[in-house]
């Protein structure tokens, strides 16, 4: 048995094209199970992303599904808001080639799953130019806990942690071939601005390359002794000057305008200010870091640590998740000083490139956001490849400084097989457990929401209908657009000047400012917001008070009459 274990590894490590075929094969037999086990639905926010999609392949229309009652007023319309293009137009090539449907998208965000993997052993065996390490790196971010369940729907998280690993291997590909150029630059500055017109959320990503390149120069002694190498003074001026041509370009000539008004977290709803950039963070730096800071350690850091805490039991497995990899991450940044010696230079600027964009994008994400376990799960899964590709970094090094250990080595195995069992077999299974059960919960609620909306619209297939309950317009209702967060009377008439066409269903609930401005008036059922709006009907869950709401159409002849 040994023998023939020793024989297929000596295959593998031989052989350039073993590895890539154990991971596809891991890979489809991971896509197959979820296919066969699990049904597809409708997610949450990202069903904006696939109903933009839908547009883009069906009609070339690059305009949003969904816009916010505050952004159509200080962008004007047409503009996106909550959408993502280059994620749509991704989306919009499967649904092009393959067919409309969730399935479709679903399979979409595989693929990027599958290239991520690729090219973590790609960028990994570019770096130490071992088959085995690079293989088990792309193992781990293949079974990585919680990662292989983010792919459905039309999350971005796939394909944004593609774009990152893809961005790290061309740097390292770049430095391995001794070619830091003025051609290298234009590429690495194609490369920031596809990154950042992506989301904003990959700004660690941006950063990271840019601590790579700067180590490159002036950290790692002799990196650049041969090849083709520009001035670093030349180098970064020409890479951001592209970067920020391009974003320019793309944002005022190729596509609608990318509005940044957004309502980035309750407080910024209830008084409606929102913010440009980061969340408002540097409008008031000195108030932000207060209530910020004051965030991040009553509800992230100490929940880590009183286990489970008050949180809801879904988001337990996102806790203990943000406990290990912080846990990890912060022990392999202690260790790289120890080890850093025994690094090659694309193993070193690799390295830096990891902690430097995981630590920048937390740090700046905390400040700016208010996020709590389940977000700090899914947003750090962009950043799991170089994650990843760390820690192999790192115990591909540990490993050849006790090669000839055996007692140490021993010892070291043990304890990953303790750790697995004990930490990451029950994470994995309890985090799969819990994201299959939201998964479920989003279902319900967006298949809720297009039963309510289809119920009233389905003969009349409106442009705009407003609907204060995160993003629920699902394909089958495209070209329909949303319009949501809360509003007054005013401002609703206000948006109504501004679009092509008047809002022509408001879907009200009991919480929402409409209904509290007009509750009166919609008791009586008499018409609102200057008689412009009639009652036509309830649409309500039956045992179910949260999905109580009153429907009103858009009829300013029927509203003056009475």
């Amino acid at each position: 048995m040994k023998n023939a274990t020793m024989h297929i590894l000596h295959r593998l490590n031989t052989n350039r094209y073993g590895w890539p075929l154990v991971l596809f094969l891991a890979w489809l037999g991971l896509y197959i199970t979820n296919v066969v086990l699990f049904p597809i639905g409708l997610g949450w926010d990202e069903i904006v992303n696939i109903a933009t999609a839908h547009g883009i392949a069906r009609d070339g229309d690059f305009s949003a599904r969904e816009y916010t009652v505050m952004g159509i007023i200080q962008d004007g319309y047409p503009n996106h808001l909550g959408y993502y293009p280059l994620f749509a137009t991704y989306l919009a090539l499967f649904l092009k080639v393959i067919g409309t449907s969730l399935g479709t998208v679903h399979f979409a965000n595989w693929i990027a799953f599958l290239i991520t993997t690729l090219l973590v052993y790609v960028t990994m065996y570019t770096c130490t130019k071992r088959r085995m390490l690079s293989g088990a790196t792309a193992l781990a971010y293949l079974i990585f806990p919680g990662i292989w369940r983010d792919t459905i729907s039309g999350l971005m998280e796939p394909v944004g942690a593609l774009l990152t690993i893809l961005t790290a291997y061309i740097v390292v590909r770049m430095f391995r071939r001794g070619a830091i150029t003025g051609r290298s630059a234009v590429l690495l500055g194609t490369l920031l601005a596809i990154l950042w017109l992506y989301k904003m959320i990959l700004i660690g990503t941006i950063l990271g390359v840019v601590i790579f390149i700067v180590a490159l120069y002036r950290i790692i002694p002799g990196a650049h002794s041969g090849g083709k190498w520009v001035s670093l003074k030349r180098f970064l001026p020409t890479t951001i000057g592209v970067c920020v041509a391009l974003i320019f370009i793309a944002t005022t000539y190729v596509f609608y305008p990318l509005s940044t008004a957004y309502t980035s977290n309750p407080a910024q709803q209830a008084n409606q200010s929102y913010a440009k950039f980061l969340g408002g963070a540097l409008e008031k730096p000195l108030k932000m870091l207060t209530e910020r800071s004051s965030y991040l350690l009553w509800k992230v850091a100490l929940p880590q640590v009183i286990y489970p805490g008050l949180q809801t039991p879904y988001q337990i497995s996102f806790s203990v998740f943000a406990r290990y990899f912080i846990f990890l991450f912060t022990l392999g940044v202690l260790i790289l000083p120890l080890l850093w010696k025994k690094l090659s230079a694309e193993g070193r600027g690799l390295s830096l490139m990891a902690v430097s964009a995981i630590l920048s994008f937390n740090i700046i994400a905390h400040l700016a956001l208010e996020i709590g376990p389940d977000l700090f799960f899914r947003y750090n899964l962009y950043y799991v490849p170089l994650y990843v590709c760390l820690m192999g970094i790192l115990a591909g090094t540990v490993a050849e400084t006790i090669r000839n250990q055996p007692e140490m080595r021993r010892i070291l195995l043990m304890g990953g097989l303790t750790a697995v069992a004990v930490f990451y077999i029950p994470l994995t299974i309890t985090m799969f457990a819990h994201q299959v059960a939201l998964e479920r919960r989003y279902n319900e609620l967006g298949e809720r929401n297009a039963m309510i909306v289809r119920a009233f619209t389905h003969k009349t297939r409106p442009a705009f209908v407003y609907f204060n309950k995160g993003s629920h317009t699902p394909i089958t209702q495209y070209p329909m657009r949303q319009i949501s967060q809360d509003a007054t009377g005013a401002q609703i008439e206000r948006i109504n000047q501004v679009l092509p066409e008047p809002i022509a269903f408001l879907f009200l609930r009991e919480r929402d400012w409409l209904f509290e401005e007009y509750k009166t008036d919609i008791a009586k059922r008499r018409p609102i917001i200057g008689g412009s709006y009639r009652f036509v009907g309830n649409a309500n869950v039956p045992n179910d008070d949260e999905w109580r709401m009153v429907v009103y159409r858009y009829d300013p002849t029927e509203g003056v009459t009475r």
